[in-house]
């Protein structure tokens, strides 16, 4: 089964270029300021696209859906498409789960307001998803925001990458140490999510495939290309001595904390230590 993979398109849909594949899935943001007829107008365009299955979830900037959300379930129906939230959709033996909720940032939608709200609500998700589809990335996996260093409300976990104009650029991981816990636990083929424009990407930890499918950049213009990549929902990668493992430690770095701090995943390198790992950002 191959997947196509978008994301953070904020009304520009009609835009994108989309690859042939047998399942479309959109990981949120498909609005910019949550316009009702936006997220209409995304989920028509979506029932368009020649793909067999169609998925989606919202995102932070998508306020409308927030509540109504039965609204764009039941013309979600209609179309002939899925829009997950908290649920599930079985295609041809694979299973897929999708939520939108992000660790809280001002007064966005889908915001989970700590550490500890964050544990209990990936606890529901379950523990046989072949696919994930969330907004936002785990803590560590494709999660780096760059920003500049007059946004910052601390020093945490903070490194200089470069010089732009009179600011520093600060490279900060913001991904959720919550969900990273429960996708350790659950290990699914593929994870894949969006939200961080400038951590787009793809990387494979253990036996799961993370991609960070944003199609718009830091400066909200169309510039990253969809990913396509194949699942049977059956067959999972053998393991090698190549093969980042994520470190066990992490399992229980979330009932560990007790605040909303992001922190950077675990991973160590099995059989070869010459290759740098993954360290946790202090906070």
């Amino acid at each position: 089964m191959q997947l196509v993979l978008i994301s953070d398109t904020h009304g520009q849909h009609q835009s994108v270029d989309v690859p042939a594949g047998d399942v479309l899935i959109h990981s949120g943001d498909l609005t910019l300021d949550g316009e009702r007829e936006v997220v209409l107008d995304f989920v028509s365009w979506l029932a368009e696209q020649p793909h067999k299955h169609k998925i989606f979830i919202a995102g932070n900037h998508d306020r409308w859906v927030q509540d109504n959300s039965d609204e764009l379930m039941a013309v979600s129906r209609q179309l002939g498409v899925h829009y997950l939230q908290e649920s599930s959709v079985k295609i041809d033996g694979v299973h897929f789960w999708g939520s939108p909720y992000t660790p809280e940032y001002m007064n966005w939608a889908f915001m989970l307001p700590c550490e500890n709200s964050a544990v209990r609500h990936w606890q529901q998700m379950p523990d046989d998803i072949d696919v994930l589809i969330t907004h936002g990335p785990p803590a560590g996996i494709l999660d780096n925001l760059v920003i500049a260093d007059r946004e910052l409300d601390d020093n945490s976990g903070e490194n200089e990458i470069g010089v732009q104009s009179e600011y520093r650029l600060i490279s900060r991981g913001v991904g959720c140490s919550a969900l990273a816990s429960r996708v350790l636990q659950v290990a699914p083929q593929c994870h894949v999510f969006g939200h961080i424009h400038e951590a787009y990407g793809s990387q494979t930890f253990g036996r799961t495939r993370f991609v960070n499918a944003s199609c718009m950049n830091r400066e909200y213009s169309l510039a990253n290309p969809a990913h396509v990549i194949s699942v049977n929902g059956l067959e999972l990668p053998e393991l090698s001595s190549n093969t980042f493992v994520l470190n066990k430690k992490q399992d229980n770095l979330a009932t560990e904390r007790n605040d909303c701090k992001p922190s950077v995943l675990a991973a160590e390198l099995e059989g070869d230590l010459s290759q740098p790992a993954l360290s946790e950002i202090a906070s």
